[in-house]
């Protein structure tokens, strides 16, 4: 799947205990449409497409074009167009629930709730596209497929320099 401003709305179990709930590629956001405070109830794995603003420990940040940001369950999560004139912001986004995504981030710990600065701004792109692939097509063991995608994307943010969590 190759266009985009596609918004996949699914849920999809890849093992006993992790959910793909839903994933947006390249979605464009209006002015104003994430500029408040949310806590949310999944992991928000989002890639920033343009500059963007988020939350980090009650302070208000600029992010930048390729940044990678995990919110992880009960966290805020905060992202706002960053230009003056609001002209929102374009990310690739997915969210995940269930105790098998936490234990992939703690096997290849990754920093959560804050910007990993990976310069790609479609470092999630590839990942999201085969894991709507997989969702679609529905060949044998494509749930298991989907857990084998997150836990690559997870190890290639890890091995982002200068973002390892020791």
């Amino acid at each position: 799947m190759n266009n985009t401003n596609d918004n996949l709305y699914f849920s999809a179990k890849t093992g006993e205990n992790m959910e793909v709930l839903s994933i947006g590629i390249g979605t464009n956001h209006s002015s104003g449409e994430f500029c408040t405070r949310r806590i949310s109830t999944h992991y928000t794995i989002s890639c920033f497409i343009t500059p963007y603003r988020y939350e980090k420990n009650d302070e208000i940040l600029k992010g930048n074009v390729g940044d990678v940001v995990i919110n992880t369950p009960g966290n805020v999560v905060y992202h706002g167009d960053f230009s003056e004139n609001g002209g929102g912001f374009v990310n690739d986004w997915m969210f995940v629930i269930g105790d098998e995504i936490g234990e992939i981030i703690k096997k290849y710990p990754v920093p959560l709730n804050t910007a990993v600065h990976t310069g790609n701004k479609f470092f999630l792109r590839a990942y999201m596209e085969n894991i709507n692939d997989e969702m679609i097509m529905k060949k044998s063991n494509y749930t298991d497929m989907i857990q084998s995608i997150i836990t690559q994307m997870i190890i290639e943010l890890n091995r982002v320099p200068d973002n390892r969590v020791a």
